[in-house]
């Protein structure tokens, strides 16, 4: 079934058939995740981290298509729709 959602993702990333949630829902929430996680420990950095450019570290774990998804929107893609154009992530993949 996923080939099937990815095909209607391409030409319609606001799509909701087969009872998925939109490619542009995942990615406007997704992104937003990352957007308040960098604020939140930004803020909560010491004066002394800040003094030193202390960077955080942080791994999200997900679905495949979830990260592939956020990653469309952090290359400034318009919208999900090309999601399935990035390198297709492996189990356990890192990617910065």
């Amino acid at each position: 079934q996923y080939q099937k959602v990815w095909d209607v993702d391409c030409t319609n990333p606001n799509h909701t058939e087969f009872d998925v949630e939109s490619a542009n829902s995942v990615l406007e929430r997704t992104t937003g995740l990352v957007v308040e996680l960098d604020e939140l420990l930004s803020s909560s950095s010491s004066e002394e981290q800040q003094q030193q450019q202390t960077k955080w570290n942080v791994i999200l774990v997900a679905h495949g298509d979830v990260l592939q998804i956020m990653q469309t929107g952090f290359l400034r893609h318009e919208d999900a729709a090309r999601h399935r154009s990035l390198e297709h992530l492996e189990t356990a993949t890192i990617r910065g």
